[in-house]
């Protein structure tokens, strides 16, 4: 039994552009994103360029255990981090921005 596959039997193939093989890395020890040479450099919401590496952003968000965060490409060819909270609170599931976390009481110990 097959899963039933593409239903006009073609897979199509669209190209990445040469950014897509030159991801930046995520670091999830500091929550830096190192960015290599060739990618666009990203102005992003809760980070900083890090003043001893100009490839480097340094996070500004405040420590939580209920945020995942990731770097996805995006359609343009440039990347962007993605932050989704998990903890008990209303933007459970949803993104989050940097004064979304920085308010949240829980991020704050209220309720961990």
């Amino acid at each position: 039994m097959s899963c039933g596959g593409c239903r006009d039997g073609g897979v199509h193939a669209v190209p990445l552009p040469p950014a897509a093989f030159k991801t930046p890395q995520y670091q999830p020890a500091d929550g830096s994103i190192t960015f290599p040479e060739g990618v666009e450099m990203l102005e992003i919401d809760g980070y900083e360029v890090d003043p001893d590496d100009d490839r480097r952003l340094v996070t500004k968000m405040p420590p939580c255990m209920h945020r995942i965060t990731g770097v996805m490409l995006q359609k343009s060819g440039t990347y962007a981090p993605h932050h989704v909270c998990t903890g008990p609170c209303p933007h459970k599931s949803k993104p989050v921005t940097f004064q979304i976390c920085t308010d949240c009481p829980i991020s704050k110990g209220a309720d961990s």
